[in-house]
């Protein structure tokens, strides 16, 4: 067997980010607003971040290297219940899928929420739960395909190498070293965008609902507490 480097630092610090922000985003209780939001605009940025890294990023995070193809998941599937696994250095045809499906309904969570529309926000919940569906059956297909080939699928998510067999390992493709320069580039241009979204009011400040309930409760307060004073004194003057 022989070992290749498959995923960059950049890419697994992506994946487990975005694991992180989702769950924070989609387990927040509704009374903790700004957690929310914040978890949001994270994902914002990941997301970003993911389409410049699909473009011009190491040879399996490009978008060219995982293009959907139903035809050969469903061949890669036949296989894979034959007892043939086709081994692929990035994503199998199936993760392929799954990977499209997951950036796609995060990408519509995200316009749903943000987007000033409001038919949309109400189809916000919908597609978070598609989300968090898709995610699942993304898990669960990845630790099969882990059992049935031995490529040590998740454990590459944590060091960047996939086991295959030594003499297709000869033969595949190992991703480079990071592009620091489109590294920083990129990371420069995500908090310049996201700030200018917040300093123009095309994004929401993070501190959200919670802290509106806050000023209408205040303003509530000032309009009852002189209305409760004119009915005392009219009160002590009877």
């Amino acid at each position: 067997m022989k070992r290749i480097f498959v995923w960059d630092g950049a890419m697994r610090l992506f994946h487990w980010l975005l694991v992180t922000a989702v769950l924070t985003a989609y387990f927040t209780p509704e009374r903790v607003t700004t957690l929310h939001v914040i978890a949001g605009y994270l994902v914002v940025a990941l997301l970003a971040f993911r389409l410049v890294w699909g473009i011009a990023g190491t040879e399996h995070a490009r978008f060219r290297d995982f293009l959907p193809n139903p035809g050969a998941a469903i061949a890669h599937v036949r296989g894979l219940m034959r007892g043939e696994p086709r081994h692929t250095p990035g994503h199998n045809p199936t993760s392929a899928l799954g990977a499209w499906a997951l950036l796609l309904l995060l990408a519509a969570t995200v316009l749903t929420a943000v987007l000033p529309v409001e038919a949309l926000h109400h189809l916000h919940g919908l597609f978070a739960n598609l989300t968090i569906a898709a995610a699942v059956l993304h898990v669960i297909g990845l630790i099969v395909e882990d059992a049935l080939t031995g490529e040590g699928i998740i454990a590459s998510m944590v060091h960047g190498f996939k086991t295959m067999p030594e003499e297709l390992g000869e033969r595949m493709r190992a991703s480079g070293p990071i592009p620091r320069h489109l590294l920083r580039a990129t990371l420069a241009a995500i908090l310049v965008l996201l700030s200018a979204g917040l300093a123009t009011g095309v994004l929401p400040w993070p501190a959200g609902k919670e802290h509106e309930h806050d000023h209408d409760r205040a303003q509530i307060e000032q309009v009852e507490t002189p209305a409760a004073g004119l009915v005392a004194d009219r009160t002590l003057s009877q």
